[in-house]
């Protein structure tokens, strides 16, 4: 919130920033209400273009260790052949395509406050 806060201090018109799948402030869960929160002080900043990206389990190296997706992407192999239809919005997404898609994002000159959930974000990835 702080550096979207400096940006827009600054004179930046486009923000992009990455949340979570079920982010919202309404909820009993921590993380998503964490999350959900950080958006709703963002929107607040009257960013003319805000694009909000909530991806699913982020694939790829980080430099922390973090137990709980360490095992959620040792077990993704297995299961992601079985989220098809309505369950296709869980497949895990690999952070290189999560960066293709605000890319992607970047490039549009629309207005207003845009909400990129997982599934969208696959589909964003693959026009580059």
């Amino acid at each position: 919130v702080e550096l979207a806060k400096l940006t827009r201090e600054k004179g930046a018109q486009k923000f992009f920033i990455i949340t979570a799948m079920g982010a919202t402030k309404d909820t009993k869960v921590f993380y998503s209400r964490v999350k959900g929160e950080v958006e709703e002080d963002v929107k607040k900043l009257g960013f003319p273009s805000l694009h909000i990206f909530r991806p699913s389990l982020l694939l790829g190296e980080r430099k922390e260790f973090r137990f709980g997706e360490k095992i959620g992407v040792l077990l993704s192999p297995l299961f992601s052949f079985l989220l098809v239809g309505s369950m296709k919005k869980f497949k895990p997404i690999h952070a290189r395509d999560v960066a293709k898609a605000m890319y992607q994002a970047s490039l549009t000159a629309q207005h207003g406050q845009f909400i990129h959930e997982n599934d969208e974000i696959h589909r964003m990835s693959l026009k580059l």
